[in-house]
């Protein structure tokens, strides 16, 4: 049998074969989780040494090297620098090779290996005994085929900066059920270009798997200011940069709470987001008021509110206001296969305490299903410029911006989990991506790209 078992950093002659002339495994066997809450592993190699390891205890003999190995793989948990450690594993020859990052480790000698006729020979059997991440993942980075609508393809896909009615208005990704192999959720490399003369800052990534069925419905959740219902709505603003091509005018003089925007929440729309959470984001045209507070609710047909969020601060000189997460929509689930789901309502309502008249020029309102994942980056310093990139590597846990000529630097930090595709499921990735001066035009651009390694529980 033709296997590979191998401890690596991945570096120029850092292997250690367990397979070589001088090392032979006399039993492995990789165990898979018994439960999704375990996180490592631990198992044992026993391998025999024969005359041709004479070094193993000595020098740079193998079990030093082992030893230092699990040292490094020590010293990585605790301080989270340097290089990983990894155990690679190929079953047979025709099966592809993974790894697992190891966590720990130590050698233990047979008993008795240490008596005089032992000694002389450095021969004999041993067990290596290690901890390790409760997953194998691909040796080898894939890139995912990716599409927004058309046909899936590798090599980047462009998207705009939201998603309307119109053709090619995509802010979102889509992955197909066949594209993403293994057995378990595996963590992307996310490669986001900026195609536009503006420089982003901030990119709002939302993942959703159970609101996509595959059928190839583009189910538009988006959410228009011109589609307000409220019985004295403001004014409808042509404007090709908005989304839908129009906003609308609010304007109060009340100086508590006043609502001034609702909606109707379909049947159909209720149903298609299956009592999944998602990310609701208003995009304003840019408001300079440092005072506007801002609530989102939603009620049943019958006017009785259901949910409601915090009042949230507007920042002063941003298009984007960030309500938060909706637990749920609808936010009491309908019974399993009920096809008659009663419509809701969406309402706005906004406050600001000084007197006089007060404006918001609404656009439209982001809801973006998360049920996937949802994660955030944000610029500390410099952020990304025309043709350089927003790179958020799950795989190996960094987030940085790349320069055209390569340069890579640490000036995003990340607020939530990285986002993981799941196997065998069709999957969208949505996008919202914020300038330095605060706008979030809907005809900002960028390319996506991603990259994962399989995952599997075992083999």
């Amino acid at each position: 049998m033709s296997i590979t078992l191998t401890f690596t950093d991945f570096t120029l002659g850092g292997d250690i074969d367990l397979q070589d002339s001088a090392i032979g495994v006399l039993q492995y066997d990789p165990q898979p989780p018994t439960s999704e809450d375990i996180d490592r592993i631990t198992e044992t190699i026993t391998v025999y040494l024969n005359s041709g390891a004479k070094a193993a205890r000595t020098g740079n003999g193998f079990i030093h090297r082992l030893e230092r190995y699990f040292e490094r793989a020590r010293r990585r948990q605790k301080l989270g620098t340097g290089l990983r450690i990894y155990l690679q594993y190929k079953p047979y020859a025709a099966d592809a090779t993974y790894r697992t990052e190891v966590l720990d480790g130590r050698v233990v000698w047979r008993s008795g290996t240490a008596s005089a006729a032992w000694l002389p020979s450095d021969t004999g059997e041993c067990a290596i005994i290690f901890t390790r991440r409760a997953y194998w993942e691909a040796d080898t980075e894939a890139e995912i085929p990716l599409s927004v609508g058309s046909t899936a393809a590798t090599g980047g896909v462009n998207i705009v900066n939201h998603n309307d009615s119109e053709a090619g208005d995509n802010n979102w990704v889509l992955i197909d059920s066949t594209d993403v192999v293994g057995s378990l959720p595996a963590p992307i490399r996310l490669e986001f270009t900026a195609t536009n003369a503006a420089t982003y800052e901030q990119l709002w990534i939302c993942h959703t798997i159970e609101t996509d069925d595959g059928s190839g419905t583009d189910q538009i959740w988006t959410i228009e200011g011109e589609a307000n219902e409220d019985a004295t709505p403001g004014t409808v603003t042509a404007d090709s940069s908005s989304s839908g091509d129009n906003y609308i005018v609010e304007q109060w003089t009340e100086t508590t709470e006043k609502t001034i925007f609702h909606d109707t929440l379909t049947g159909a729309y209720l149903s298609a987001a299956g009592a999944n959470p998602f990310r609701a984001i208003l995009r304003v045209k840019t408001q300079t008021y440092s005072d506007l507070y801002v609530r989102l609710w939603i009620a049943d047909s019958g006017g009785s509110e259901l949910w409601t969020s915090p009042l949230v601060l507007a920042q002063d000189n941003s298009e984007v206001i960030d309500m938060g997460e909706i637990p749920s929509i609808p936010p009491i689930p309908a019974a399993d296969g009920a096809t008659d789901i009663t419509d809701h309502r969406l309402y706005i309502s906004v406050t600001k305490a000084t007197v006089g008249t007060k404006t918001l020029n609404l656009d439209c309102i982001h809801m973006f299903p998360i049920d996937g994942g949802f994660r955030k980056l944000e610029a500390t310093a410099n952020g990304a410029t025309n043709t350089q990139k927003i790179i958020d590597d799950g795989i190996l846990g960094r987030t940085y911006r790349e320069t055209s000529g390569g340069e890579q630097w640490a000036m995003f930090v990340s607020f939530g989990e990285y986002i993981k595709v799941v196997p065998g499921r069709t999957q969208r990735i949505a996008f919202l991506f914020k300038s330095s001066v605060g706008t979030a035009t809907p005809t900002f651009t960028g390319t996506v790209r991603m990259y994962y390694r399989a995952r599997r529980a075992s083999f």
